[in-house]
């Protein structure tokens, strides 16, 4: 009969089986997988606060210094200019060029986790001394947040459950920490570390690929001539 159970299975079977290409990629059971977590970043007597324990956490988007692992050479230097100091920095062999005060970074803000106080990087030139001047002002650290955050609706999937779960994983991981907001609170995401349920192995998965089209296609046949 048309629509016997064993015929039906075989057709389910069979269809399932064949369309392996189409479906298996992804469940993604294969490889490397990189997990996301999500830390909240809050202000408190103006000073930044990522409140509990978060031993991955190498920093904050564009606030230097914030939470690193371990201390850079570069924010050993910085750190020197906390508390309103200066430091002249003849820089031999460049030469200065009016109305750039060059020397500048990626990052424009500092602040250590420590401390919590957020700092813009400040550069001048003293035409006098032939020097430059380095030098860090203490600004608003919750217009700090508002500036460097970007609404969580404007990133990828992962990183939107991430902060809508706490964790996700994802096949990238992050290329640094990732500050957005959502709901008015201010979250930092990054990678956590990495999983991998099944080693990738190209060869072995084409190979029980082409093996399961084949068994499909054989289910399909016998259901056909049933």
């Amino acid at each position: 009969m048309v629509g016997t159970p064993r015929r039906l299975a075989l057709l389910a079977i069979g269809a399932l089986l064949v369309t392996t290409p189409v479906w298996a990629p992804a469940l993604d059971v294969t490889g490397r997988d990189y997990e996301y977590r999500a830390a909240l970043v809050t202000v408190e007597d103006d000073r930044l606060e990522v409140p509990g324990r978060h031993p991955r956490l190498a920093g904050l988007e564009d606030v230097d210094c914030f939470h690193e692992r371990e201390p850079s050479r570069r924010c050993g230097f910085e750190s020197r200019l906390l508390n309103g100091s200066s430091l002249r920095a003849p820089y031999p062999g460049v030469r200065h060029v009016a109305g750039d005060p060059s020397l500048e970074t990626s990052e424009r803000y500092v602040a250590f986790a420590g401390d919590g106080r957020v700092f813009e990087r400040t550069t001048e030139w003293n035409d006098t001394a032939g020097t430059y001047v380095l030098g860090l002002e203490r600004v608003d650290a919750g217009r700090v947040l508002d500036d460097a955050a970007r609404p969580v609706d404007e990133y990828a999937r992962p990183v939107r459950r991430t902060v809508a779960t706490g964790s996700a994983r994802a096949d990238e991981p992050l290329p640094e920490p990732t500050l957005v907001t959502s709901s008015g609170r201010y979250y930092v995401v990054y990678t956590a570390g990495t999983r991998t349920f099944l080693s990738e192995l190209p060869l072995t998965e084409r190979l029980l690929e082409l093996g399961a089209i084949a068994a499909g296609a054989l289910a399909l046949r016998r259901a056909w001539r049933n």
